[in-house]
C-alpha cells in the first residue's frame, strides 16, 4: 500500500478524517515531505501539533505528535538600522550605527563601510540590526581581507603593488581573480580547505594572472596555493 493522504490538527483531536488535510504527492510506500500549517486561530504559546497518514487500503497511520511554539508579533514592526564594529564590544547601542532611510520587516539593506573606518590589521566585521520596538538582533560576524591596490591614473587600470600573492575579490562568490609575481606556465595552482585538504586543483592559463571558478565550494574560508618549484606562496580567501 502507498501513502495516499494525511491530516493534521492542534491541540484537540476531532477525529480520523476530520482534521485538516495534508496532500501527499508524490504517493509512495515511504515519504519525505513538508506541509504547511494555518496558525492564525492559536493564542501565543505553546501548542501540540499532530499528523496522522492514510494508505491506499484505508488504513490510518498512529497519531505522531510535536509540541510548537507560537509567537505573534505585529506587522508593522520594521528594521530601522544596524550598527558594526571590529573589535571590542562595547555594548548594544555604542558601535558604528547605520540608520535605513527605507524600512522593512523583512527585507535586504545596503551600506558603505568607509575604507579609512576599517582599523589595521582588523580581518572581522561584527555587524547586528535593530527593530523600530528598540530589540536587538543577536551579533553576527564574517571574516574579511583586505587587498592592496594602486589606481594607475593614466589609464584607469587596476594594478598590484606588491611583490606577493594577492586574491580579489576577497570575499567572493563564483569567481576569484590572482595575481602571483612568478608563476609560470608549470605553476601548480591548489586550493585546501582550512583542515588543509585539496579540494581544487588548476592549471594556470597565463603567466602571473588568472581566474578560478570556484561556484562549485561551499561557503567557508580556503587557502589558494601556488608553487611555480622553486617557492610556493599562500593567500586565504572566502566563499560566501
Amino acid at each position: 500500500p502507498k501513502i495516499f493522504t494525511g491530516e493534521y490538527f492542534f491541540d484537540k483531536d476531532p477525529g480520523f478524517g476530520k482534521a485538516k488535510k495534508i496532500t501527499v504527492s508524490p504517493q509512495d510506500a515511504l515519504i519525505i515531505q513538508d506541509f504547511n500549517t494555518v496558525t492564525s486561530s492559536l493564542t501565543n504559546g505553546l501548542h501540540k501539533l499532530y499528523t496522522r497518514f492514510k494508505d491506499s487500503s484505508g488504513s490510518w497511520s498512529l497519531t505522531d505528535k510535536r509540541n510548537v511554539e507560537i509567537i505573534k508579533t505585529a506587522d508593522t514592526i520594521k528594521i530601522i538600522a544596524v550598527e558594526y564594529f571590529f573589535s571590542g564590544d562595547k555594548g548594544f547601542g555604542k558601535a558604528t550605527a547605520k540608520v535605513f532611510e527605507t524600512t522593512s520587516a523583512d527585507s535586504v539593506f545596503k551600506f558603505k563601510i568607509p575604507y579609512n573606518k576599517i582599523p589595521a590589521n582588523a580581518d572581522t566585521l561584527f555587524i547586528r540590526a535593530k527593530d523600530s520596538l528598540g530589540n536587538w538582533s543577536i551579533t553576527k560576524f564574517a571574516l574579511f581581507s583586505i587587498q592592496s591596490f594602486v589606481k594607475n591614473a593614466i589609464d584607469d587600470a587596476i594594478v598590484i603593488d606588491q611583490n606577493k600573492l594577492q586574491v580579489f575579490p576577497n570575499p567572493a562568490n563564483n569567481f576569484i581573480h590572482f595575481y602571483c609575481k612568478g608563476m609560470n606556465v608549470n605553476s601548480e595552482i591548489i586550493i585546501l580547505n582550512v583542515n588543509g585538504q585539496l579540494v581544487k586543483k588548476c592549471q594556470p592559463s597565463s603567466v602571473e594572472s588568472g581566474q578560478i571558478n570556484i561556484s562549485d565550494l561551499s561557503s567557508g574560508t580556503y587557502i589558494l596555493q601556488i608553487g611555480n618549484g622553486q617557492t610556493t606562496q599562500s593567500i586565504k580567501f572566502i566563499k560566501q
